[in-house]
């Protein structure tokens, strides 16, 4: 191809990533249901728990705060998923969606065993000790 037909492509193809400015990308980091969650977000909710302390964090504990950050964001995703919580919904909101999600999904259980009192007497014999 002659380069007269190649430049205006070319061109094209600079400028769009020319106007992309300096700014880095957003990536993200938690994807659910056609919703996601960047890294801006996290990014935010590091300086609330850094503004509550009031002393930086360690590597470590931003580690740790992302798996218990990507986990609240899921639970937050699923309960918007089952119409527990409309979007754009506040913090408090929120956690009150997740609890009440969490509160559907745990089966109450019951135990089938007998409560014995701790008397020789009522004792079942299998739990006695052999008398000498």
């Amino acid at each position: 191809m002659p380069l007269p037909k190649l430049l205006p492509p070319l061109l094209a193809a600079l400028f769009a990533v020319s106007c992309r400015g300096g700014r880095p990308p957003d990536p993200v980091i938690l994807e659910l249901d056609q919703q996601v969650v960047r890294r801006s977000d996290f990014d935010r909710h590091l300086a609330e728990v850094e503004a509550r302390g009031g002393v930086p964090l360690t590597p470590e504990v931003r580690r740790g705060l992302l798996d218990a950050f990507l986990e609240e964001r899921a639970l937050v995703i699923e309960a918007r998923g089952r119409g527990l919580l409309a979007a754009g919904a506040g913090r408090e909101e929120e956690q009150k969606a997740v609890a009440a999600l969490l509160a559907q999904a745990v089966v109450p259980v019951r135990s089938r065993t007998r409560r014995w009192p701790l008397t020789t007497r009522t004792t079942p014999p299998r739990w006695r000790s052999p008398r000498r």
